[in-house]
């Protein structure tokens, strides 16, 4: 579920060092997350949130929706709408 607490091996580790759990932290994240730091992640070579989510959440539906995203804006308008 969404609210699943991941095994801290699962968590997704941001460059920043912090710890997203969730697909509920994720969202609050990327609400509050530089642009900088969000470039690290999300760029045109590769999209880490969307990795996660597919590698370790399973869900390949929302992992494309997210890989698609190109902007914080629309990765947290894809989650609202999920969550």
């Amino acid at each position: 579920s969404a609210y699943a607490i991941l095994n801290p091996k699962k968590y997704f580790w941001l460059s920043n060092g912090a710890a997203v759990r969730n697909l509920y932290e994720l969202s609050d994240a990327l609400k509050v997350m530089e642009d900088e730091l969000f470039k690290k992640h999300v760029n045109e070579h590769k999209n880490d949130f969307a990795k996660w989510v597919h590698e370790v959440l399973k869900n390949e539906h929302l992992a494309q929706k997210l890989n698609n995203a190109k902007t914080k804006k629309e990765m947290i308008e894809i989650l609202e709408v999920f969550l």
